[in-house]
């Protein structure tokens, strides 16, 4: 029998990868396809999201873990109202200095400016002390603008005093 137009298509694997296997379905996904970055290689997967999420737990993950090292990432979010974004950032940065492994980001919308705090280290609890430290420097230099510490809406948020005037 020919092979049809249509399941020749779902043969198809990227040039520079390696074809893996699909458990669940007849599409393999390409693996560790060289992209033009150096040192970078991208897997890809097709077909319904079933069988993508069984290929990528399966295949991608395994070969993820082994050309990237684990990292530890602790995490912190503040929300603050009543002051434009330019003055957390300025603020901020008194106190926070941007490094490689730990930096503040700025969202600006909906009411509010969010500041996240990312910190990598070697352990987790090393990543966690550090984002403590600049949380603390964060509170010291917001507070008066922060309404949320752990991600809450400024609607949940009860303990906000309604237009700093107390009523």
């Amino acid at each position: 029998m020919k092979m049809s137009a249509n399941n020749a298509k779902q043969a198809d694997v990227l040039t520079s990868a390696a074809a893996l296997p699909n458990s669940l379905g007849t599409r393999p996904a390409s693996g560790s396809a060289q992209v033009r970055r150096p040192g970078a290689a991208a897997d890809a997967a097709a077909g319904p999201p079933y069988e993508m999420k069984a290929m990528f737990e399966a295949e991608c993950i395994p070969r993820l873990r082994a050309r990237v090292p684990v990292q530890h990432i602790a995490t912190r979010t503040f929300k603050m109202a009543m002051m434009p974004e330019s003055q957390v950032d300025a603020r901020s940065r008194r106190s926070t200095k941007p490094t490689p492994t730990s930096r503040p980001r700025f969202l600006a919308g909906a009411g509010e400016i969010q500041l996240h705090l990312r910190c990598r280290k070697d352990s987790q609890p090393e990543a966690e002390a550090r984002v403590e430290e600049l949380s603390e420097k964060i509170e010291d230099e917001l507070a008066d603008s922060i309404f949320s510490r752990k991600g809450e809406t400024i609607e949940q948020n009860r303990q906000l005093i309604c237009c700093r005037c107390g009523a």
